[in-house]
């Protein structure tokens, strides 16, 4: 399954519950019996059942190097952790779903403690007001970007020191959507790197044949390198939040209106900006004047303005079109439009054009009689 659980339908989310507690309840048992044999039939369930938890994000990474290396006898026990984490998700899930916002007792503020149901109700409408927030103010990043609430910084141990790394999930709502998700996937990549690992050790202080050692060696090191990649694609964006919470005024003015401290912020990124190499700041502020609205009709009026000048001076120029009275004409006409583009200065090259143009006149030729 390609698509996460979070973009499906109702209808569609309703129809995957179904099949995947089905499947849960009596397929995967049997993959667990230890007396599996683990034949045709019980591989294309084991299958069957890494497409359903590919539709969560936290589950993807298990799932495609379980398919590329189909060692799933192996991968039962991280399977079910997987199902464990996926279930806790559908729980959720279906009780938010029952949550009905109608309710006015649901949102009215009162004296002590808030029921859990309560809760979840307001959470539900502090998302739909903040939903319709970012459509009046829409962020240069993509829509789902800044839906996370920010860490509240002050609650974090040594949070006022500088140079203080939070843990990436305190990290997310900086995140664009993409990396949330790879996010998401790096503690699975951690675990299967260390379980390949081990599973490589143990066969070569064995005495196993090199060539199957490899295997588990360079899953590892795949798994590794997939989470490292997400870390350096981390510090990359937080670097670029730092710089934009000083360059870009269109994203500092939706920080303020979140109530974030920006200074505080700042100096607790500055650690990911730190880790970037020479010119990075240049690039990041670059790519705010590229996507800035006015930059960009500034570019295309430059642009408009260029094609102009050069369709001029190529009229100009031209020496396979007689000099006709109509053509000096239009010449001179052209000529002042030019003036007012670029300047008289720069212009001035194109009248002698003009003048050598109306001394050498096109002469229509007599007619002789026959």
């Amino acid at each position: 399954m390609d698509k996460l659980f979070s973009t499906l339908s109702a209808e569609e989310r309703q129809a995957w519950i179904a099949d995947f507690q089905t499947w849960v309840a009596s397929k995967f048992p049997v993959l667990e019996d230890a007396s599996c044999a683990w034949s045709s039939e019980d591989r294309e369930q084991m299958v069957y059942g890494l497409n359903l938890i590919n539709a969560f994000p936290f589950c993807r990474s298990f799932v495609a190097d379980s398919l590329m290396f189909q060692d799933y006898n192996r991968r039962v026990t991280a399977m079910r952790r997987c199902i464990n984490q996926v279930l806790e998700e559908i729980k959720k899930e279906v009780s938010l779903q029952a949550i009905d916002l109608s309710d006015p007792k649901l949102l009215v503020r009162h004296r002590g403690r808030p029921t859990k149901l309560e809760q979840k109700a307001r959470a539900l409408e502090e998302e739909r007001k903040q939903k319709e927030a970012e459509v009046e103010h829409p962020s240069l990043f993509e829509e789902d970007e800044m839906k996370n609430e920010p860490v509240a910084l002050h609650t974090v141990s040594g949070a006022a020191g500088y140079g203080t790394l939070f843990h990436l999930d305190q990290w997310k709502w900086l995140m664009s959507k993409d990396l949330q998700e790879a996010v998401d996937t790096i503690r699975d990549l951690r675990s299967n790197a260390a379980a390949a690992a081990e599973k490589a050790k143990a066969l070569a202080e064995a005495g196993v044949e090199p060539d199957k050692v490899s295997v588990y060696a360079k899953e590892a090191a795949k798994s590794t390198e997939a989470y490292e990649r997400i870390y350096e694609r981390v510090d990359n964006e937080l670097a670029t939040v730092y710089v934009r919470l000083k360059e870009d005024s269109t994203y500092k003015t939706q920080m303020l209106k979140r109530k974030v401290q920006i200074p505080e912020l700042r100096s607790l990124l500055r650690p990911y900006y730190d880790r970037q190499p020479e010119g990075f700041k240049d690039k990041v502020i670059q790519s705010i004047m590229d996507n800035d609205p006015r930059q960009a009709a500034i570019r295309d009026k430059r642009k408009a303005l260029k094609c102009r000048v050069d369709a001029i001076r190529k009229y100009l120029l031209r020496t396979d079109k007689p000099n006709t009275p109509k053509r000096i004409k239009t010449m001179t006409e052209r000529i002042k439009e030019l003036e007012k583009l670029i300047g008289k200065a720069e212009t001035e090259p194109y009248y002698k054009v003009l003048e050598a143009a109306k001394n050498n006149p096109y002469v229509k030729p007599k007619k002789t009689k026959a």
